[in-house]
């Protein structure tokens, strides 16, 4: 019974979250970012590789994602993120899940700068379902492409396309619908005066479901920011807030779900 009912409650929070897929549980984006309305293909490289171009520190981190307060729900994510003038590149895994129901993928990014206003970045994914639904061990391969444009100063503009193309790698008789979905996104990341960072952002998946996002993030201080934000589908806004202290950075969410309750996240990363 007691693992009966962590199985039970991971299938009600799937269940009645039609418009979740793979991506939205394994591949989240980071703290940062979901503290400010889910924008993170203006922000974070987990959403759009090309956005390793913005920074020019070396960065590795850990981050974890707390759905309803249910460990089942968690997902843990690692990175190491190197920023070079000639290729960047990255790596970033992360777990979904528990036990009986656990989603896993490895990732390699890829950036470069083409010249002061353009930014080009390609991901390759590989991810796998493990499951006691399946005899074997579903999997399926994806590529992202993001492109970041810098118009003039402050402002910058960004596009990505999701797990497009992507395969799967099991018998063609076995249907995994959580690994059956590309997403496009649009975004902005206008810093409009000193410490006052606005972004926002569209999207579009296989389901044809539109989705948009808008978020800040106040410096309170230089080592002290403040974040909020809110999504669509569903209407989940967003409260957040990061520390900075000699290359160390701690940021923490709170995310409010108006049926399921509060998600919250937590992530620790080092810059050098």
């Amino acid at each position: 019974m007691k693992k009966t009912f962590p199985f039970l409650a991971a299938l009600f929070i799937f269940v009645h979250d039609a418009h979740a897929s793979s991506s939205d549980y394994l591949r989240v984006p980071n703290i940062h970012s979901l503290a400010m309305g889910g924008s993170g293909i203006v922000t974070d490289a987990f959403s759009n590789p090309s956005v390793m171009e913005l920074s020019s520190s070396r960065s590795v981190g850990v981050e974890y994602f707390n759905r309803y307060g249910l460990k089942e729900l968690g997902t843990a994510q690692g990175y190491f993120l190197f920023p070079n003038p000639i290729l960047s590149f990255g790596v970033h895994i992360s777990s979904f899940g528990y036990e009986q129901f656990k989603m896993l993928m490895g990732r390699c990014l890829l950036s470069k700068r083409l010249n002061e206003r353009w930014n080009i970045g390609v991901s390759f994914q590989y991810a796998y379902l493990q499951s006691e639904l399946y005899e074997t061990k579903p999997a399926k391969v994806s590529t992202d492409l993001g492109i970041v444009y810098n118009p003039f100063e402050n402002l910058f503009i960004a596009f990505t396309v999701q797990d497009f193309p992507s395969f799967q790698l099991t018998s063609k008789t076995v249907d995994i619908n959580e690994f059956k979905s590309y997403r496009m996104e649009a975004g902005i990341n206008w810093n409009i005066m000193n410490g006052l960072l606005i972004t926002s952002y569209g999207a579009l998946n296989e389901q044809q479901d539109v989705m948009a996002g808008i978020g800040m993030e106040y410096k309170v201080y230089s080592c002290f920011a403040l974040r909020a934000g809110v999504q669509t589908l569903p209407f989940l806004p967003s409260i957040g807030l990061g520390i900075h202290l000699n290359g160390f950075q701690i940021d923490a969410v709170a995310i409010w779900h108006p049926e399921l309750g509060i998600n919250s996240g937590i992530g620790l990363s080092y810059s050098f």
